[in-house]
């Protein structure tokens, strides 16, 4: 006889925390059009523990230069966009969290000591 399979084994758990259709579409709409311009290069979407962050890049190895994350405070969202470790935007709409895009951003350069 076959042993007996446990579905919420396979479920997934309660609070967790994903982009829905209107949220992806929103963020592939800024990052189509910085990626047409040739800013970004590539993007990466990661759950962790209570949130969903959509991470933006310039070239596959480096780090995020932007980060969109999602968390649920109750039954609301918050939304926050982050620049290294600092943030930079805060929201309760995707929408104006993703405004900060809709300007011109410019990297700042970090000084280096010369060798």
């Amino acid at each position: 006889m076959n042993e007996p399979i446990r579905l919420s084994d396979y479920r997934r758990p309660k609070g967790s925390v994903y982009f829905d259709r209107h949220e992806l579409r929103r963020l592939l709409d800024v990052y189509s059009r910085r990626v047409m311009s040739g800013e970004w290069k590539d993007y990466a979407i990661d759950h962790q523990s209570g949130r969903a962050i959509f991470s933006i890049f310039r070239h596959s190895f480096d780090s995020p230069l932007f980060a969109i994350a999602k968390r649920r405070d109750g039954k609301r969202c918050a939304y926050q966009v982050f620049s290294g470790p600092q943030k930079i935007r805060q929201s309760s709409t995707i929408e104006d969290a993703l405004s900060i895009f809709d300007k011109k951003l410019h990297e700042i350069p970090t000084y280096r000591h010369p060798r």
